[in-house]
C-alpha cells in the first residue's frame, strides 16, 4: 500500500498539506466475485476458504495506532513505513493542524488523520500486504479487491493526496496496479474538505503480496 501527499504554498511560515481521517480512512478489502468492505459476506464465507476476504487489510487504516502529533513534527505512523519525505500523522486536537473533527469527510472523523509532515514536497508512506489467505480463490480468478479512502486537501491550495495498491508477484513484479485519487482543489471548491474515493479490480490470478 503506498500513501502519498504533496504540500501547496507555504502558509503562516510552513508548507501546509494533509490527508485522512477517520478509522477507516483506507481501505482494501478483498472478496469473491463481490468485494465488501469491513463486512464479511456470507455467501462467500460458504463457499470459499478465503480468510482474508470481506476485511480491511490494511494496518492502521486511519492513523489512529499511535500519538498523533500536535506540533508540525514527524512522529512514527504504526503500522506503516516511512519511504519518503515526512508522512506522519496528526491529531484533530491540534490547534495549528489543516483539520478538525469538524471538517467535512466521514461521519466518525477518529482522533488522527495521516499528514505529509513539515517542509517535505511529496511524502510517501508504504507498507506491504500478504495475500496468502486467499490464494486458492486468487488462483481461480475469483477475487477482486476494492481500494477506497477519504482524500482531501487545506483550503485553496493546491495539495493532494492519493492511495495505491500494487499487486505482486512472487517474485516481487507488479502485476497490477490501482489507485484512488487525488482530489483536486477544484473538486474541493476551495476548502478543508476530504472526499470518498473507491475503485474495484479483479485480482491478478499470481499476487501473493498487495504493496
Amino acid at each position: 500500500m503506498n500513501q502519498s501527499r504533496r504540500p501547496g504554498p507555504s502558509t503562516q511560515g510552513r508548507p501546509r498539506l494533509l490527508a485522512l481521517g477517520t478509522s477507516m480512512v483506507t481501505c482494501l478489502a478483498i472478496g469473491g466475485s463481490v468485494a465488501s468492505i469491513g463486512v464479511p459476506s456470507p455467501a462467500l464465507a460458504a463457499t470459499t476458504t478465503c480468510t482474508v476476504c470481506g476485511a480491511n487489510l490494511i494496518n492502521n487504516p486511519g492513523a489512529e495506532v499511535g500519538q498523533g502529533t500536535k506540533l508540525d513534527t514527524v512522529v512514527k505512523v504504526p503500522g506503516w513505513k516511512l519511504t519518503r519525505g515526512a508522512f506522519t500523522e496528526a491529531a484533530y486536537a491540534w490547534g495549528g493542524g489543516d483539520l478538525t473533527a469538524t471538517t467535512p469527510g466521514p461521519k466518525d472523523h477518529g482522533k488522527n488523520y495521516f499528514y505529509g509532515g513539515p517542509d517535505s514536497g511529496i511524502s510517501v508512506g508504504t507498507q506491504t500486504l500478504s495475500l496468502t489467505g486467499a490464494t486458492t480463490s486468487i488462483k481461480a480468478g475469483k477475487v477482486t479487491a476494492t481500494l477506497s479512502a477519504w482524500l482531501g486537501g487545506f483550503g485553496g491550495q493546491g495539495d493532494w493526496a492519493a492511495l495505491t495498491v500494487s499487486f505482486n508477484g512472487i517474485n516481487g513484479a507488479v502485476l497490477k496496479t490501482l489507485s484512488v485519487g487525488p482530489v483536486t482543489v477544484g473538486q474541493r471548491k476551495g476548502v478543508s474538505e476530504m472526499l470518498y474515493r473507491a475503485a474495484t479490480t479483479t485480482v491478478p490470478a499470481q499476487a501473493t503480496t498487495a504493496v
